[in-house]
C-alpha cells in the first residue's frame, strides 16, 4: 500500500508546502518510507525511512524548490525507493505492473515518448496499479483498467492536482473534481489537459480500500468511506444470530478503525455503543508491520482498556478485519482480565483466506499466515478466545460499499 501526491502549479507558489501537507493527508497509507521530488527546472529529491515527521520539516522547502513535484509514501520496501528521478523526470507507482519483463526505467523511458506512443504502451500494462509521472510542463497519471487502485484528480485555483485519495487535496484547500476513470490517462501539457481511454465502466476498487486502507473522510469512486464502514457494522448486525440482553451488554470497536463499523453494528442491534478502549495515537498501524513480533509488541502498548466500560459487561467487539490474528487476540485478552463477563467478536468483513497478486493489499509469505486460512469459526473462536465469531458476508460488504463489482480475491479460494 501506498500514497501519491503530485501538484502542477502555475504561478509562484511552493509545490514542496502542497504536497508536505498532502502527504500527512494520505500517512495512513504508509509510514516506511516517505519522499518528495520537486522541480524548477531541475529536480531535486529527498527520501527517508519512517514517518513525515521524521524525514521533513518546513525548512526542506529552501532545498526542494519549484512550483512542480511529486510525493510518496509506502509500507512494502520493495527495493525501488519512490519518487523515482532520472534525467530531471520523476515516477511514482502505487500497486504492481504484472506484465512479463516489466521494469520501472523501461515505464520511465516510454513516458518520455511522444503522447501517442506513451498512450499506446500504458494501455497494455496489466495489474493493480496508479502512476504520476512529471517532466518538465508535462504530468500523466493514470490507473489500471479495473481501478483496483484509487487515484483523484482535483484543483486549487489553476494549479492541478493528483492524489490517491480526496482528503490529500481537501487539506490542501483544493476542490476534488473527480476521481480518474479506470484505464483512463489524463496527460497535461503545460495548461492544456487531455484525457484519454476515458469510459462509464466501474471501478473494481479493492475492497480493503474501504474496509481498511482509505482514511474514513475520503470519497472513493463516489462513495463515502464513513459511510461505507459505518454500512458494513450495520449489515454485520441484520446478519446476527445470537440475542444480546441490551441492559448487560454494549458494544465496542477496535480502535481506530473497527470504531465506525461498531456505531453501525449499535445501530442495527439496538444495544448501546461505548469506548471501551483509549488508543496511543503514537503506535502506527499494526496491520501494515512487516514483522510478527514487532506487531505483537505493538498491540500491547497500542490499547488500554477503560475497565469502568467493560467490567461486567457482555461485550461485543466489532473490528474492520482480521488478517492475522495478531490484534484481536491481545484485544480479546485485554477486555476479560478486566472483568468483562463474555466477548463476542464481530469482524465488518468476511474471512481473509487469500492474497492478491494485482492490488499487493494482503502481504504475507503464504496463505497459512492468514488467520481464517482453512480453519472454521469454531476454531477460530477458541484461538482469540472469544465467546463466538462472526463475520460480514460477502454480500452484506458489497451492499454497504453500495458495489457489486469489488475487487475482493481475498474473501475467495483460488484466485
Amino acid at each position: 500500500m501506498s500514497g501519491i501526491f503530485a501538484v502542477s502549479h502555475h504561478n509562484d507558489d511552493s509545490a514542496f508546502e502542497d504536497i508536505y501537507y498532502g502527504l500527512y493527508a494520505l500517512q495512513h497509507r504508509g509510514q516506511e518510507t516517505v519522499g518528495i521530488a520537486t522541480s524548477n527546472g531541475t529536480t531535486r529529491l529527498k527520501i527517508g525511512q519512517g514517518l513525515i515527521k521524521d524525514n521533513l520539516s518546513s525548512s526542506d522547502a529552501h532545498f526542494l524548490t519549484g512550483g512542480k513535484g511529486i510525493g510518496y509514501i509506502e509500507n512494502d520496501r520493495l527495493g525501488v525507493e519512490m519518487p523515482i528521478v532520472l534525467d530531471n523526470a520523476i515516477l511514482t507507482v502505487d500497486g504492481v505492473i504484472s506484465n512479463e519483463d516489466f521494469s520501472m526505467i523501461d515505464l520511465m523511458v516510454h513516458l518520455r515518448n511522444a503522447d501517442e506512443e506513451c498512450l499506446a504502451y500504458l494501455d497494455q500494462l496489466e495489474g493493480g496499479f496508479a502512476l504520476c509521472y512529471m517532466e518538465k510542463d508535462r504530468l500523466i497519471a493514470t490507473r489500471d483498467k479495473r481501478g483496483i487502485k484509487p487515484l483523484v484528480m482535483g484543483y486549487r485555483g489553476s494549479s492541478f492536482i493528483v492524489s490517491s485519495e480526496s482528503c490529500g487535496i481537501d487539506v490542501i484547500g483544493g476542490e476534488c473534481y473527480r476521481d480518474i476513470a479506470p484505464g483512463e490517462i489524463i496527460i497535461q501539457n503545460k495548461d492544456e489537459l487531455k484525457s484519454y481511454n476515458r469510459t462509464d465502466r466501474p471501478a473494481q476498487v479493492c475492497a480493503f480500500e474501504y474496509i481498511y486502507f482509505a482514511r474514513q473522510d475520503s470519497i472513493m469512486d463516489g462513495e463515502s468511506v464513513y459511510n461505507a464502514r459505518y454500512q458494513m457494522g450495520y449489515q454485520l448486525a441484520t446478519e446476527e444470530t445470537v440475542v444480546f440482553d441490551p441492559e448487560e451488554t454494549i458494544v465496542i470497536g477496535a480502535p481506530d478503525s473497527g470504531i465506525v463499523a461498531a456505531m453501525g453494528y449499535a445501530n442495527g442491534v439496538g444495544i448501546p455503543y461505548q469506548q471501551g478502549f483509549v488508543r496511543n495515537h503514537y503506535i502506527g498501524r499494526t496491520f501494515t508491520r512487516p514483522d510478527a513480533s514487532l506487531r505483537a509488541k505493538d498491540v500491547r502498548i497500542k490499547l488500554t482498556p477503560i475497565r469502568p466500560n467493560l467490567k461486567g459487561k457482555h461485550v461485543i467487539l466489532v473490528d474492520d478485519s482480521i488478517v492475522r490474528g495478531t490484534t484481536i487476540h491481545e484485544t480479546v485478552k485485554d477486555i476479560l482480565q478486566v472483568g468483562a463477563k463474555s466477548v463476542h467478536v464481530r469482524i465488518a468483513c468476511p474471512p481473509v483466506i487469500n492474497r492478491s497478486k494485482d492490488s499487493g493489499s494482503v502481504k504475507v509469505p503464504d496463505v497459512e499466515d492468514l488467520f481464517a486460512y482453512n480453519r472454521s469459526l469454531e476454531e477460530m473462536n477458541e484461538l482469540i478466545g472469544s465467546d463466538s465469531v462472526a463475520f460480514l458476508s460477502i454480500e452484506g460488504l458489497k451492499k454497504a460499499c453500495n458495489k457489486q463489482n469489488l475487487y475482493d480475491p481475498y474473501f475467495k479460494e483460488n484466485e
